[in-house]
This record gives structure tokens, C-alpha cells and sequence, in this order.
């Protein structure tokens, strides 16, 4: 995801907002820790929900991107049915992560956090 024009990071801004809605992500200063977007501001994240501002160019911030969208695909692949399922995935204790939530194991642990999530999810990313 290295150097994407500034539409590019309009668009998954906004794709993310949106993926962060239907796993029930509400809270703006969650969503820019997700990101990895420090000293960011609230309206930014309106900003990014409305697709007027883009992502910033910088490496961990893409990076996460990536992640959440493969987290996404191993959610749709894990659990076809249905939008809500992914959403209590996200926010229900995991035995597998130590009984603390996917979403709290993001938030904490930040890239490492969210790479150990789609590990979890997605079996071949941490073949050798």
C-alpha cells in the first residue's frame, strides 16, 4: 500500500468508517488508536466517514489498513450469514486471546494487537 494517491486514502478512509460501523466501532477515539493516528481529532474521523479526508501517507497507518481489511475478509469467510455475528466476534472475550475481546486485544496492542487478531482468523498468516 505504499504510496497511494490521496483519492486512494479517501476512499479506504472511508471504506474503514464503514467497516468500523458494522463491527459496532463507535467511539472516534477508538477508531483513530485503531488506526495508529495520534494527536488525531474527532472531526477528522467525520471527515473520513463523509470520504473529504484522506488516510495519512505513513506506513503503520497503512499497515493497519491492510490488516482490518484482511480481518474483514476472514470475518465474511468465517461467518457468511450474517454482519452481527462479526460484530459480537469483535467485542466478545476469546479464549484463544487470553479471554479478552479481538477488539481490546486492536486496542492494546496496537499493529502487533491487530496482526495477532488476524492471525487468529486467518491460519496461513503465520505459516513459516
Amino acid at each position: 500500500m505504499d504510496n497511494l494517491s490521496e483519492q486512494d486514502r479517501m476512499n479506504l478512509a472511508f471504506g474503514l468508517m464503514k467497516l468500523f460501523d458494522h463491527w459496532k466501532i463507535n467511539d472516534n477515539e477508538t477508531r483513530l488508536n485503531l488506526l495508529g493516528i495520534e494527536n488525531g481529532r474527532s472531526r477528522w474521523v467525520n471527515a473520513y466517514r463523509q470520504g473529504t479526508k484522506a488516510l495519512p501517507q505513513d506506513e503503520t497507518v497503512l499497515k493497519r489498513v491492510s490488516y482490518f481489511l484482511q480481518i474483514h475478509e476472514s470475518l465474511k469467510t468465517s461467518f457468511p450469514h450474517g454482519q452481527a455475528i462479526m460484530s459480537t466476534w469483535m467485542h466478545n472475550k476469546n479464549r484463544k486471546l487470553n479471554n479478552v475481546s479481538p477488539l481490546q486485544v486492536m486496542v492494546e496492542g496496537g499493529t502487533n494487537g491487530i496482526y495477532r487478531v488476524l492471525c487468529e482468523l486467518d491460519c496461513t498468516q503465520n505459516w513459516i
